[in-house]
């Protein structure tokens, strides 16, 4: 790479030898290098034996895009930072310009004439005077460069209204203030543009820009209809939601809500899709609570379901054993103990029989219970689930007794995965059972949730302190949200039907054609909006917001007093300093 000292050179014999070209821009840019290589201005190399004025030229092409950059980010920030200080530091003098103008108009009322520009800029306390004393006595370029394009117009403008209201701003509120005074200077100088013979159309812009980031805190904090939900009906319903069931307005607000949802589904051709896939969505959550994916169930699911978890439980037996430590023998002795205490003979012979069948089987396998042995007492059929499983509740609780020992001892020496997955596997068994009666009676596959909630109950005598688990949740749910209004052309449905056009005529004849359409068309628009998912989500979680003291609040109070202080000193400086009233200024400007 060439030196300094050798692009000086051979810019000079360039120079030299082409004194012909004198005047020309090519000879021009070789002479410009030559002048900053003699001051030592440029430090960039060109290649050996390279012409120093293409490579200059090609140098000069790099550097200028990041010039034009910089030079476009600085005119952005000068127009910026130079419109805030104008804007502040003139503020009082544009009030003195609104004063006097306001003064005139009055006068004029009472007859007196109108005041000139020359009068207006005589104001020696206006903003155009206070402008040009600090132009004057501070520095000629305090208020910035001028713009030279619109987006350095808008950069200033945009300045001319965020430095008054930042300023003037308490602390807490800096960040909504200036948010307001950057949409309100937006604002102005577009409505200027839009309107530039209008003197007061950059005002009135500023104004309602101003007023933008307020008027969409309110659109976004309007509150929605929640149906009178409360804070349980919500959870449940977003229970439902996480659980992958869409919920539509029609069935989580009000009864009237529901009575028109209802009444509307059933006019004819006015379609069922959403329901339907509501449907297969509950299904499909129910047939997750025993293990298995799938949208509709059927025989063919449930058999493939008991095959599942029966081989879960045969897995898990077939590698682990029950040890009868010293902590089993002595849940076991307590058992019997307390049942010949306070159950009839009869009672803890029972009891007893069961616990002398476990030892003996233990006793067997030296201390050592085998997996098999235990599945097949907790069975169907076996001494201890048929103890579990009876009538007597005193037999019973103690007979869950001895199976809690024993499930205790087997998580003991179990690996921990095997142990979780027999809670799994004993999680689903105790779902399948409870849906297993509702598959025949399910058409298509689409369990009843009214059914399901019977079910649930019956098989669950705890539901009322533990809920049911999951199952329970879509059951209540189920019931809830998606069981149908029974009965059919009730007085409401009927009102509706009225209200809509027709009185429900039962025939298509000529005369009841065009009022049977007009029930056909208002059902299709009042449906669409009431199955729609989205705003049941919303009503959803505006109950539950609600209901937990966090729904979002929208003070107009507030909300006017942020962007009064983020644009109104804008805009009255925009009226004041002539923007809208244009006139000479007493003091020339500096030179």
């Amino acid at each position: 790479m060439a030196t300094n000292e050798e692009r000086l050179a051979a810019s000079a014999q360039w120079l030299r030898a082409n004194k012909d070209k004198s005047g020309t821009p090519e000879f021009q840019r070789v002479a410009e290098v030559y002048k900053q290589l003699r001051t030592g201005q440029v430090a960039t190399q060109a290649a050996p034996g390279s012409d120093p004025q293409i490579a200059d030229t090609s140098q000069q092409g790099e550097s200028s895009l990041m010039e034009q950059i910089g030079r476009g980010a600085q005119g952005l920030a000068g127009n910026f930072a130079g419109g805030a200080v104008e804007a502040l530091l003139t503020l009082p003098g544009a009030v003195n310009d609104l004063a006097l103008m306001g003064v005139d108009k009055v006068g004029q009322q009472f007859g007196a004439k109108p005041l000139t520009p020359e009068q207006y800029a005589n104001n020696p306390f206006g903003s155009q005077n206070v402008k040009n004393m600090f132009e004057a006595y501070v520095s000629p370029d305090i208020f910035g460069p001028k713009p030279t394009n619109k987006a350095e117009e808008y950069a200033r403008r945009i300045g001319e209204f965020v430095g008054p209201g930042a300023a003037l701003a308490p602390a807490k509120l800096i960040a909504p203030v200036v948010t307001a005074g950057v949409t309100g200077g937006i604002g102005s100088q577009a409505a200027q543009d839009a309107f530039p013979d209008n003197p007061w159309a950059p005002v009135v812009g500023g104004l309602l820009g101003g007023i933008a980031p307020s008027a969409v805190s309110a659109v976004r904090s309007a509150r929605v209809p929640t149906g009178g939900m409360t804070q349980e009906t919500a959870r449940l319903a977003q229970d439902m939601i996480d659980e992958g069931i869409d919920l539509f307005p029609g069935q989580v607000g009000t009864k009237p809500a529901k009575i028109v949802y209802d009444a509307v589904s059933k006019v004819p051709f006015t379609g069922n899709a959403n329901r339907a896939r509501q449907l297969r969505q509950f299904n499909s959550a129910v047939a997750r609570t025993f293990g298995e994916q799938a949208d509709a169930i059927t025989p063919q699911v449930m058999s493939r379901a008991r095959e599942r978890i029966g081989g879960m439980f045969n897995n898990v037996f077939e590698r682990n054993n029950i040890f009868a430590d010293q902590k089993l023998l002595d849940d076991l002795a307590d058992v019997q103990l307390r049942a010949t205490t306070n159950l009839t003979d009869a009672q803890a012979n029972d009891v007893g029989k069961a616990i002398a069948s476990i030892m003996t089987e233990t006793n067997k396998g030296g201390g050592v219970l085998n997996g098999r042995k235990y599945h097949a007492f907790t069975s169907k059929g076996g001494a201890l689930q048929n103890l579990t499983s009876s009538a007597d509740p005193n037999i019973k609780y103690y007979a869950g007794q001895v199976r809690e020992a024993m499930d205790d001892a087997f998580a003991r020496f179990a690996a921990p995965e095997d142990v979780a997955m027999l809670n799994d596997a004993k999680r689903q068994y105790r779902a399948m059972k409870v849906v297993q009666d509702l598959v025949p009676k399910a058409a298509d596959g689409n369990i009843s949730p009214a059914l399901l909630l019977q079910k649930v109950m019956t098989n669950d005598k705890n539901m009322a302190y533990t809920g049911g688990g999951k199952l329970g949740k879509l059951a209540q749910g189920g019931q809830q949200f998606l069981k149908e209004i029974p009965g059919s052309q009730t007085p409401e449905r009927q009102l509706l039907y009225t209200a809509l056009g027709t009185g429900g005529a039962a025939v298509l004849a000529p005369q009841v054609i065009a009022p049977a359409a007009t029930v056909w068309g208002g059902s299709k628009i009042i449906k669409s909006l009431l199955e729609s998912k989205k705003l049941g989500a919303r009503m959803v979680a505006g109950a539950l917001r609600r209901a937990g003291g966090n729904a979002r609040k929208f003070d107009p109070r507030v909300m006017a007093a942020q962007s009064a202080q983020g644009s109104v000193p804008g805009s009255v400086g925009v009226a004041g300093r002539g923007q809208s009233l244009e006139r000479p200024a007493l003091l020339p400007a500096p030179q």
